[in-house]
């Protein structure tokens, strides 16, 4: 999720706050469910884990690369039925361009879990991560994997963030913190 707002403090809050409204119901959705009881008994394996840290940096080092189309391979069904390869393609160029060069990513935190609270029972892996850019010293977000009947895993979901260093400059620390916080920073 990219955001640049230019109207006034009150448009631009009412617009983040609709975002965080939209993501929180989206976390809620992906989260694991919570039950009563004793813990559940499965685990993720250190396999499973390892393959998605391994996927995770592999993704973003083609689309740094500018690999388009070594990453599409990597996005599952409903994100192709989301976007046209070329559709998909230019929003991620667009987005290089404004974000500049890529000076550091770090996965901060991968979560793997069994769920169907989406509707579709299976495993998946939240990613989250953070990083910088030339142009955007705060960026972080997430992605969401979900492992395929033959062990691999699909990039089922993708969240950027990015407070552009144009934009931070007009900002306070409270409000560059509030929107790390709205966009879910994992520091």
């Amino acid at each position: 999720m990219n955001s640049l707002c230019e109207a006034k403090k009150e448009a631009c809050d009412s617009m983040l706050e609709e975002f965080r409204r939209m993501n929180t119901a989206l976390q809620q959705s992906l989260a694991p469910p919570m039950a009563a009881g004793p813990a559940p008994s499965w685990q993720p394996s250190t396999s499973q884990k390892t393959r998605v840290e391994e996927l995770s940096k592999a993704y973003f080092a083609e689309k740094d690369a500018a690999h388009y189309a070594r990453a599409w391979e990597r996005l599952g069904a409903g994100l192709r039925q989301q976007w046209t390869f070329e559709g998909w393609r230019d929003a991620a160029v667009a987005s290089a361009a404004r974000a500049g060069a890529m000076q550091q990513r770090e996965l901060k935190k991968v979560t793997i879990y069994r769920s169907s609270q989406s509707g579709t029972p299976g495993t998946y892996a939240a990613v989250d991560f953070t990083g910088r850019f030339a142009n955007a010293d705060t960026y972080c977000g997430y992605l969401v994997w979900s492992e395929q009947a033959d062990g691999s895993f699909l990039l089922m979901r993708e969240e950027e963030n990015y407070i552009y260093n144009a934009t931070a400059a007009r900002l306070t620390a409270g409000q560059r913190a509030n929107m790390k916080g709205v966009f879910r920073c994992v520091d």
